[in-house]
């Protein structure tokens, strides 16, 4: 598998019956600063019945673009994650969800940053990603101007209802993911990128998973657990467009799966995670387990 890969990213954007917000991300891709030799979008479909494939060929043309497809079995987000992954070509794999609306020069940050330090897994930070639902919507509408999306971010800055729920946690320990215990409890792939070759590795995602929640933060143990440093972009370079969700549906989802992720992973922070399924809470936890435990050893 070694040197099989091209210097560049892949994206993998999994959707299902989301034409529409499809659209909007793969307009702002049509913007990227990088280089378009340098990656490709892998649509991954799982059994939409709408006009996604449509969508996608209207900018066949203009992306260098892949769509693959599976029927629909129900929810099968790891699954069709995985399928797309299986189509990659380029060195590094970004995941992003559907109706991720990208600034203009994230790709090349996302770049420079694999080729500055190539081991490294990136999270990446967006307007209005909440742990499981959006408040936001209206107001995310209002300010969007979707012809300029760079414009839209500088909109939304000014606005800390609308920024990331991670960014005031991360900012408070510098954007150091090695001050933070559990890192893997962000990784999200609404916005990620890792190294092709050590996803495929790891047997990509966890195919276990059928319902919402958890099988991003699951792969991220693993990749963890592989010794693969983490950081995260400081700067809020994508936005969670505002789409229907069943919020309580998806605590009730995320809860089952984090108890399946106890039983393959029994360690002290999934242990925790029982209790706390707040990735704030559960490190909040962790913080104040470390700090007892420096003061133990001090001590003694």
């Amino acid at each position: 598998m070694k040197n099989q890969f091209k210097t560049g990213i892949s994206i993998v954007i999994p959707t299902y019956n989301d034409a529409t917000i499809l659209e909007k991300t793969l307009a702002t891709l049509t913007k990227q600063t990088l280089d378009f030799a340098l990656f490709e979008v892998i649509v991954a479909d799982d059994g939409s019945s709408d006009e996604t494939k449509e969508v996608v060929q209207k900018y066949s043309d203009i992306l260098n673009l892949k769509y693959c497809f599976q029927s629909d079995k129900g929810f099968r987000v790891a699954h069709v994650r995985n399928l797309g992954l299986s189509y990659a070509t380029f060195s590094r794999t970004l995941f992003l969800d559907t109706g991720m609306l990208v600034a203009s020069n994230l790709l090349e940050s996302h770049l420079s940053h694999h080729l500055a330090a190539p081991d490294v897994t990136i999270i990446g930070l967006s307007y209005g990603v909440e742990e499981y639902s959006s408040t936001n919507a209206k107001k995310i509408k209002s300010l969007l101007i979707e012809q300029d999306i760079d414009a839209s971010f500088s909109n939304f800055s000014t606005h800390p209802e609308l920024w990331d729920c991670r960014y005031q946690y991360l900012k408070s320990i510098n954007f150091e993911l090695r001050n933070m215990p559990a890192p893997w409890c962000i990784f999200w792939t609404g916005h990620v990128s890792s190294n092709t070759e050590l996803l495929l590795q790891l047997g990509g995602f966890d195919e276990w998973f059928s319902s919402w929640g958890g099988e991003d933060v699951e792969l991220g143990i693993r990749l963890y657990k592989s010794g693969c440093p983490f950081i995260v972009l400081p700067s809020m370079q994508s936005l969670n467009y505002p789409h229907l969700r069943d919020a309580s549906a998806k605590t009730t989802t995320a809860i089952n799966n984090i108890k399946y992720i106890y039983r393959k992973h029994a360690c002290e922070e999934t242990r925790m995670m029982l209790k706390h399924p707040s990735w704030l809470d559960l490190i909040k936890k962790l913080t104040i387990k470390t700090s007892h435990q420096k003061i133990y050893e001090l001590i003694n």
